[in-house]
């Protein structure tokens, strides 16, 4: 199967659970990618019901032209699951386009072999590295920049110094030094299956 991937725009699709930090991750990629040369960006949110711990999906678009699609992505280039629960919602083979990403906060996952040869997949454990760091609201981690570190790895697209930057924008104090050691150690052990 030959895996076909866009050159000027990316669709990026954030699946997570309110209070994991997707809409800022959204938010904080498209200032990244921005910095990095896609003069064109879009960050959005999608909310149902709004609630801690309630689906949330967040979208980003980068390109290097112009940006002419103003709805929800319903075919991504990159699809990053922020709870490893959401993978049961989620058809990876309908939602992910031929040679995309998905990239998954999970200790463990089953991937079927339909899917690799689909898509490419990678693995962070997000959750344990943000509560290591003291990451969480509510006793809930939030694991936004350690995904962001993860995509970084993954799809090479923004540089984790261009994320750091951004990330160093966003907070202070002890929350920016926990944040920016996440999102490292999320580039450091994020690893394809």
């Amino acid at each position: 199967m030959v895996l076909l991937m866009p050159e000027l725009q990316w669709a990026i699709t954030w699946y997570g659970r309110g209070g994991q930090g997707a809409v800022t991750a959204s938010n904080i990629l498209a200032k990244a990618a921005f910095i990095d040369g896609f003069r064109f960006v879009q960050s959005f949110p999608f909310f149902g019901p709004e609630r801690r711990g309630a689906p949330v999906k967040a979208y980003t678009r980068i390109s290097r032209r112009p940006i002419n699609d103003f709805t929800s992505i319903y075919s991504s280039d990159v699809l990053l699951i922020l709870d490893q629960k959401l993978v049961a919602d989620v058809n990876p083979i309908e939602e992910i386009n031929p040679g995309g990403y998905l990239i998954i906060n999970a200790s463990g996952v089953n991937i079927s072999l339909d899917l690799k040869n689909h898509v490419k997949i990678f693995q962070v454990n997000a959750n344990d590295i943000s509560l290591k760091l003291g990451l969480q609201v509510a006793g809930l981690p939030v694991v936004n920049t350690c995904m962001l570190g993860a995509f970084s790895k993954a799809t090479a697209l923004v540089k984790l110094d261009t994320i750091l930057k951004v990330i160093e924008e966003t907070w202070s104090g002890e929350f920016l030094a926990r944040n920016l050691k996440a999102a490292e150690l999320a580039y450091e052990t994020c690893r394809m299956l």
